[in-house]
C-alpha cells in the first residue's frame, strides 16, 4: 500500500509534484515528501515502456505544470554514462531525437509524447515525479551458483 497522495504501479509508489524546481533539487525534494523514515523517496525510475506510458498518462499529461517533468535519470561523470538515481542501468531509453546532449546531466519527460530530453540540472525549473518502494516489498534478490548443477535462489524480503 502507498502512503496517501501516492499511486502504486507494479509494486512502486509514484507521486507527481507540480511545484517547479531545478533538476539538481530532485533528490532532496523527493526525500522530503516521505512521511515515514522507512520510506526513501527518489526521482522516478523508468525501466520499461509500460512504466513510461503509465507516468505519461497518469501524471505528466494530467499535470498542471509545464509541459515537461523531471525524472530520476542523471548523467554520472564518474561512469561517463546515464543511469537512474536508484543505481539501475538504462536498458530502456526513450530519448527525443538529438538527445541526450553532451554537457547536460539531468532528464525530463515531455507531456506531448513521453520522450526524454537532457538539460542542465541547474538552469531550468520543472515539476517532477518521485517514487518509493512500499514496506514489505521485495527489495533484494541474491542468486548463488553452486557448481554447474543447480542454482539456489535466496529471496530476502525487507520488513520495515
Amino acid at each position: 500500500m502507498c502512503l496517501p497522495g501516492w499511486t502504486i504501479f507494479e509494486g512502486t509508489c509514484f507521486r507527481r509534484v507540480d511545484t517547479e524546481i531545478k533538476g539538481e533539487q530532485l533528490g532532496t525534494l523527493c526525500e522530503s515528501l516521505k512521511k515515514s523514515a522507512s520510506h526513501k523517496a527518489i526521482g522516478a525510475t523508468i525501466l520499461k515502456v509500460e512504466t513510461n506510458r503509465f507516468l505519461l498518462d497518469k501524471f505528466v499529461r494530467t499535470g498542471t505544470g509545464k509541459s515537461t517533468y523531471w525524472i530520476g535519470l542523471i548523467f554520472s561523470g564518474e561512469n561517463q554514462d546515464w543511469s537512474w538515481v536508484d543505481g539501475s542501468t538504462v536498458d530502456y531509453a526513450n530519448w527525443m531525437t538529438g538527445h541526450p546532449k553532451k554537457g547536460y546531466y539531468c532528464a525530463r519527460m515531455s507531456k506531448d509524447d513521453g520522450k526524454w530530453e537532457s538539460l542542465p540540472c541547474n538552469k531550468r525549473t520543472n515539476p517532477y515525479i518521485c517514487q518509493y518502494l512500499p514496506s514489505g516489498m521485495l527489495t533484494s534478490i541474491f542468486f548463488c551458483f553452486n557448481a554447474k548443477y543447480f542454482i539456489d535462489l535466496f529471496i530476502f524480503i525487507s520488513i520495515y
